[in-house]
């Protein structure tokens, strides 16, 4: 199903953001500069309407299915209702042709993104009325950004119950209905709309599953599964720091770990989980792990936060790696400044390193008081809040390691659509994702040791250890003990690069954090040199240690870095984009935004002309411009304003400048000059040669050059008369 939104007037849905000194008050656009509704927002004025259908039909509409619907704020319980954010139609084949193009060296200024703010959105202004002298209030003009009337948007919803489902539907049928205002300045004349809700003709929710046997593999043979997540919508991620309003950088195990876990008691209607064999095996022992996803390129390589040994040189483009002898030794002597390379995730292929970081957007929400005549929170009621959260379209990729068969019921747990939510607030706005898998491939356990003498082992994810004694103890000895335990063969000098990170969590069945607890951070470096190259150490890079394994903490890679120097990749590949392949969707916006373009080079056309003395146009009277645009409005063309020209000027030889002008800079000529015009047309997306968008920019053009005219005419005679 989803909810069709029309603009009946313009909209101001507020970022709580502004441009400094030009816009007081903007409005919600994604990256590309596109404007949408946030399902959180449309989501509480859904449960506004529901409430009033609710009060006026009780024997109809209890409270409960409000509360089963939308949540129920007093036991904190999640509702039935998933929204996502509204966007205009047609939405993701223009913003994934827009970020096409932004990817390609030819095509990135194709789509700046005021200009995409300017397709789709007005400004208005507006002041405060002085009720004493009805006059404005000093210092009370504000400038407020609004999206267009007419736009249409689009919010996908699903109700994920099967109880009460037709009672559900029609009460957001109603509640649809009677919905006429959204955003600010509502009793402004702003934010009318018509809502409807479209539904689909099956229902698909709560589909069974084929029946599972529960028997997992005879053998001991560890395969491992690769997965994708892109996001669809911003997203916030569980925080490894503990602050549940900002974003993790990377989608945690344990998030994965607790999505699938509720997607198999969901799809097996399992009441009794801890006591079902097959969920105990797969979701609370260690024999399935399921691993951190780290961001990943549009090639999809592997990712790894940066070990803490490699370091940049401040200022200067320059890797080095401490874990690596003779850059250590350099570093030294040199005494060369670096900087952490802390919160960046890295692809290391050889010697060649690349280094990506995901995108952040943050997000301004508040909580309406309980006096609904309030439209924004107060100091005495309501709360105003926000969220740090991943941008939508960041990738991820991470991977489960277990049986053949355990994988293979994991990969049959995912939607139809491969449609995920995953994180926080992924009822409305947040955390909708889409998954895809690899093939199941047995799990490699070969290292390569050559000539080497040392062994590197780096943390792929944060590590919890404990000591002797059972205690949770993030002391680095303790790991460097297990490892000489499980291969005497090596030895660590004290040559360790560690960092240390509290790692929290919540569990969402007992509603209670989980106990916080100290670990070694991601990244930590250790050095052991080996006594004896003939010891066996295949295994050791696919194993885990410490604690939470199956959540994805302790994971290791071992000789990936330290013994080469680094060289930072060349990433200036061009996406190709075939332009006769433009979907008719973006046609529109690469008009508006060549037009746009063309216009402010005619008018700097316009001024250089105008202040040139070929022609004699600065000889032209203010009547004879002012009869000049009089023709201007009335004529369709340039041949048409040429011919009344001639029909109104006979024997007047006063406009044989511009009759010149005219002959020598044919619109046409002037347009093929510019050098957006040459631009659009080399890349084979001009649309508007041949249209009558050309006669628009000739009056267009013309009206800004007689304007100039006139005003250098009566800058000219000021300047005679003073």
């Amino acid at each position: 199903m989803h909810i069709k939104v029309e603009l009946k007037s313009d909209l101001c849905i507020s970022s709580g953001e502004g441009l400094s000194g030009i816009i007081d008050v903007d409005v919600i656009y994604d990256d590309n500069g596109i404007p949408y509704l946030p399902a959180k927002r449309f989501k509480g004025i859904l449960r506004e309407a529901a409430e009033d259908i609710s009060d006026i039909y009780p024997e109809k509409y209890s409270q409960k299915i409000i509360n089963d619907l939308f949540g129920d704020p007093e036991t904190n319980s999640v509702g039935e209702l998933y929204i996502d954010n509204g966007y205009i139609e047609n939405y993701h084949t223009i913003a994934k042709f827009i970020k096409m193009c932004n990817n390609n060296k030819s095509y990135k200024n194709l789509f700046p993104k005021q200009y995409v703010k300017s397709y789709f959105t007005n400004i208005h202004q507006q002041t405060a009325i002085d009720r004493k002298n009805g006059i404005s209030k000093d210092k009370s003009l504000r400038v407020i950004r609004t999206i267009k009337k007419g736009n249409l948007f689009y919010l996908n919803i699903n109700i994920d119950s099967i109880i009460d489902y037709d009672k559900k539907v029609e009460l957001l049928r109603d509640a649809c209905k009677i919905i006429r205002h959204i955003g600010l300045s509502r009793t402004r004349g702003l934010g009318e709309v018509r809502c409807k809700l479209i539904e689909n003709n099956i229902n698909e929710i709560n589909k069974g599953m084929n029946s599972y046997s529960g028997i997992g593999d005879n053998n001991n043979k560890k395969y491992k599964m690769t997965y994708i997540i892109e996001l669809l919508s911003d997203t916030i991620v569980s925080n490894i720091g503990g602050n549940s309003n900002v974003t993790n950088s990377y989608i945690s195990g344990s998030n994965v770990l607790g999505y699938f876990a509720t997607q198999y008691i969901k799809k097996f209607k399992v009441n009794d989980a801890e006591n079902d064999p097959v969920f105990k095996r797969i979701f609370l022992s260690k024999d399935v792990s399921f691993l951190n996803a780290y961001p990943t390129d549009k090639k999809n390589n592997d990712y790894i936060p940066v070990p803490i040994s490699i370091v940049k040189q401040k200022d200067k483009e320059n890797y080095f790696d401490l874990a690596y002898d003779e850059d250590y030794e350099y570093i030294k002597e040199e005494r060369i400044q670096t900087n952490s390379l802390s919160g960046n995730y890295i692809n290391i292929q050889d010697k060649y390193i690349n280094i990506i970081n995901p995108k952040y957007v943050l997000h301004y929400h508040h909580k309406r008081p309980e006096d609904k005549s309030f439209g924004h929170a107060t100091k005495k009621s309501g709360e105003f809040y926000s969220y740090l959260s991943l941008c939508a379209g960041e990738k991820f990729k991470g991977c489960i390691i277990g049986s053949k068969s355990d994988l293979g019921l994991i990969k049959e747990l995912i939607p139809e659509n491969s449609i995920i939510f995953i994180g926080k607030s992924k009822n409305a706005e947040y955390s909708r994702a889409k998954i895809s898998f690899g093939e199941i491939e047995m799990l490699n356990s070969e290292i390569s040791i050559n000539d080497e003498e040392k062994l590197i082992i780096t943390l792929t994810s944060p590590m919890i250890l404990c000591n002797e004694y059972g205690n949770i103890d993030s002391d680095p000895r303790n790991f460097i003990k297990i490892i000489q335990e499980e291969y005497p063969s090596l030895v660590c000098n004290d040559k360790y690069f560690i960092r240390h990170v509290t790692v929290y969590g919540f569990n969402s069945k007992w509603g209670l954090p989980r106990q916080q607890v100290q670990a070694l951070a991601s990244g930590s470096v250790f050095v052991f040199d080996i006594k004896d190259k003939n010891n066996d150490f295949s295994g050791l890079s696919t194993k885990a240690y410490g604690l939470r394994t199956n959540e994805g903490f302790g994971r290791i890679a071992v000789n990936i870095h330290g013994f080469k120097p680094l060289e930072k990749m060349d990433n200036e590949n061009d996406e190709y984009i075939d332009m006769n392949l433009i979907s008719q969707h973006a046609k529109p916006l690469i008009i508006y935004i060549e037009i746009e373009k063309i216009k402010k080079e005619l008018i700097k056309k316009a001024i250089s002309d105008a202040k040139k003395q070929k022609y004699g146009l600065e000889n032209m009277t203010n009547s004879t411009i002012g009869r000049l645009k009089t023709l201007l409005k009335k004529s369709n063309s340039e041949e048409d304003f040429k011919k009344l020209l001639s029909e109104e000027f006979k024997k007047e030889r006063k406009i044989n400048g511009i009759k010149k002008y005219l002959d020598d800079n044919t619109f046409i000529n002037i347009l093929q000059e510019l050098e957006t015009y040459q631009t659009f047309k080399k890349l084979n997306i001009d649309y508007i040669e041949g249209s009558n968008i050309v006669n628009e920019l000739f009056a267009f053009y013309y009206t800004k050059l007689f304007n100039v005219l006139r005003h250098l005419k009566r800058e000219k005679e000021g300047a005679r008369n003073a």
